[in-house]
């Protein structure tokens, strides 16, 4: 199959107004991770209108519209005019200093302007159009999107979260695309294109349908799954004050400066070294496309909000923190639990630096557990101890303060991957924990173990209930991680 593309641009002939068309022209002739050579290249591609409008003209830019070129078309029938053309044309690359790839060509299209009476029932009131998206499942959604330019307009506009969980199984290779499972429908989706550097990247946490990557040379970037917004995030070597200092020695390496704050005074240490991140949380508001990423390394927290002005990365160090274990992020406060055996919540509000509101000393760790925290929904902190496929719960007791097991979480389930709980309906299970990769796994960048990954476990019978782990299995090779995640849709669509 020949790589999807990328962009396609509608134009009314009299307003010459333009509007994104989805899925709408594939160029062929070039690989998506093929870097463009230098001298006189050919692209060809075909291109659909979408909406039944003859194509007029067919442009292709290389440097985000600031020139193009027009292309040659043709169509099946013979008729150049047509609502469904093949074309090609011949650029000059040879002037550029910028290194070039195939991902980034941009085709776009003149259409003829709507006038026959057929056409009219494609334009819908918008309020109709939007609430028909909110009664489509996910593929009716997208195939929606592509009836015209005002459907696809809509789309754009409206936001939905699916009420039940997928999985994403990440790749260890280019050729081998990631995979979605749906487990409410039983259905399975290969997803493509998501990048030449995606397959190399390592997933730190994920917000809906945005993630958290940290890609092999150690650089941050948000992603999301199903519009391919990409947001490129500060490199490591951008940090204020001089707490943390990163200087890249190589493609993998860094010379790290950490500068320890104690009660007995300041002290630094300085090694080249490989840099490992485990802990991280991502929040991303669907509308404003606002967010926040906190990251930990060692005794250090380091976090950077899009309302910040500089682009660079603040770090916090608190005085009694030995190192974080698990970090969960909800409703503007952040929870750190560390190997001191404390639990710190931290309040990030506007762009003011964070401030400490509680602290309180968690249950004792369990040996050979994984330990986590989660966040109800009524804003109750769970301590989490896993062993391979068992789950131990701990409540904090208002009256006695002390930690104390449970077996119930009420009409809730608890999302490991996300660190919170949400209500149990529309296909999710009550009292449940749904669980995907372990940390020792995930973090040492291992294979999927078998039979351990993306099940549903029931707190009160002690024992998996469901387990999805076959989807995984049945690929030759081994994907390297797993994510419950709940996909929203609508949004600009880049390719």
């Amino acid at each position: 199959m020949p790589p999807e593309t990328k962009e396609m641009i509608g134009f009314d002939g009299d307003t010459k107004w333009s509007r994104l068309v989805p899925d709408l022209s594939t160029i062929y002739s070039l690989e998506d991770v093929q870097i463009v050579k230098l001298g006189k290249i050919i692209i060809k591609g075909y291109a659909v209108s979408g909406v039944g409008r003859a194509i007029e003209r067919l442009e292709i830019s290389l440097d985000q519209w600031n020139s193009c070129v027009e292309a040659s078309k043709t169509s099946q029938k013979g008729n150049s005019n047509s609502a469904c053309v093949s074309f090609e044309a011949t650029v000059d690359v040879s002037q550029t200093n910028e290194v070039i790839t195939a991902k980034e060509i941009k085709v776009r299209a003149i259409v003829k302007k709507c006038e026959q009476q057929s056409d009219q029932w494609q334009m819908l009131v918008p309020d109709l159009i939007r609430s028909i998206f909110k009664h489509l499942n996910f593929v009716e959604f997208h195939r929606a999107r592509s009836i015209s330019l005002d459907w696809y307009s809509t789309a754009e506009l409206c936001y939905r979260e699916h009420p039940t969980p997928w999985i994403i199984l990440f790749s260890n290779y280019s050729h081998i695309p990631c995979k979605l499972i749906d487990p409410l429908e039983y259905k399975t989706y290969e997803v493509k294109d998501l990048g030449f550097d995606f397959h190399r990247s390592r997933c730190l946490a994920n917000c809906g349908s945005w993630f958290l990557m940290l890609d092999h040379r150690t650089d941050f970037y948000i992603f999301n799954l199903f519009t391919r917004e990409r947001i490129r995030l500060p490199s490591l070597e951008a940090m204020d004050g001089s707490l943390m200092r990163f200087e890249r020695t190589g493609e993998y390496d860094f010379m790290v400066t950490l500068d320890y704050k104690t009660k007995y005074g300041h002290f630094s240490s300085g090694k080249i070294r490989k840099v490992s991140i485990k802990n991280a949380v991502l929040w991303v508001d669907e509308g404003s496309k606002d967010y926040l990423v906190v990251w930990n390394l060692e005794c250090f927290i380091a976090y950077h909000k899009k309302s910040y002005c500089n682009n660079s990365w603040k770090v916090l160090q608190p005085l009694d923190m030995q190192g974080c274990v698990n970090m969960v992020f909800k409703e503007s406060k952040l929870y750190v639990l560390s190997l001191s055996k404390k639990i710190t919540v931290y309040e990030f509000r506007g762009s003011d630096s964070p401030n400490e509101c509680a602290s309180f000393k968690s249950p004792d760790f369990e040996k050979d557990h994984e330990n986590s925290l989660v966040v109800t929904m009524s804003g109750e902190v769970l301590m989490i101890a896993r062993k391979i496929c068992k789950f131990d719960i701990h409540k904090m007791d208002p009256n006695s303060l002390k930690w104390l097991k449970i077996d119930s979480i009420g009409n809730e389930a608890l999302f490991l991957d996300q660190g919170t709980t949400v209500e149990a309906k529309d296909g999710v299970e009550t009292n449940c924990v749904y669980f995907s990769n372990d940390q020792f796994h995930r973090y040492n960048e291992i294979g999927l173990c078998y039979g351990t990954n993306d099940c549903v476990y029931d707190i009160e019978v002690e024992s998996v209930v469901q387990s999805f782990q076959h989807f995984a299995d049945i690929s030759l090779i081994p994907f390297k991680d797993a994510r419950w995640f709940f996909p929203t849709f609508g949004g600009k669509l880049l390719r």
